[in-house]
């Protein structure tokens, strides 16, 4: 499966919201329905970070959004599909492999297709919007195996969580054998070990329960 991930901005987005901001969202496509003659979709947003409640006071006040609930930080809302960016560029050759996640003013796309020509396409259909509509980054195009495993565990993370996380994962500190040790972490980001370690086992501690019940029978 040919598999890319992509860094984007349009102006309808919710990523306006976040440059400069403690906050990012993960964002899902739930399901699509029918208002009459007109198609919508819901949405679910899993918000995080310090300002979590701005982000979301910010989306009640959308026009596009359509708020139906939320409960602490989580928030569903719908839309409709011609209102949709997302959707304007779905024709049923390239889906959404991951949440959407929203930060720091833009949004990031992990999308997948049988069929490279498939991921192109989609690429200069964003392109030919225009600029000042919306923008489009390849970041990575690769044909792999696709990973099935879907947790929300990860919004449980604070964002220095789920950031000394992911520094962990990329300099091999999870790999066997271990190509860094803790202590050469925490001096390669600034940080003193004890706190690092501290932040890295309360993310594995939420996220390790969610992995074992996901594999569990």
């Amino acid at each position: 499966m040919w598999i890319a991930r992509f860094k984007v901005w349009h102006k309808q987005s919710a990523a306006i919201f976040t440059h400069g901001k403690d906050v990012q969202y993960f964002g899902y496509f739930l399901n699509s329905f029918y208002k009459g003659k007109k198609l919508y979709v819901n949405r679910i947003a899993l918000i995080s970070g310090s300002d979590a409640g701005y982000l979301i006071e910010q989306i009640k006040k959308q026009k596009w959004a359509d708020v139906k609930w939320i409960e602490g930080n989580t928030m569903l809302f719908c839309n409709e599909v011609g209102s949709s960016f997302h959707t304007l560029f779905s024709d049923g050759t390239v889906f959404f492999l991951k949440p959407i996640i929203v930060k720091n003013g833009f949004e990031y796309w992990e999308v997948a297709s049988w069929d490279k020509k498939h991921i192109n396409t989609l690429f200069q259909r964003v392109k030919k919007v225009g600029r000042k509509t919306a923008t489009i980054e390849l970041l990575e195009l690769k044909n792999k195996k696709i990973s099935a495993f879907f947790s929300l565990a990860h919004t449980d993370l604070t964002s220095k969580q789920l950031e000394y996380l992911k520094v962990a994962c990329n300099n091999g500190y999870y790999d066997f054998p271990r190509r860094v040790s803790l202590k050469q972490l925490a001096n390669k980001i600034g940080e003193s070990r004890t706190t690092l370690q501290d932040r890295i086992r309360r993310a594995e501690k939420a996220i390790m329960p969610a992995v074992v019940e996901e594999i569990a029978e």
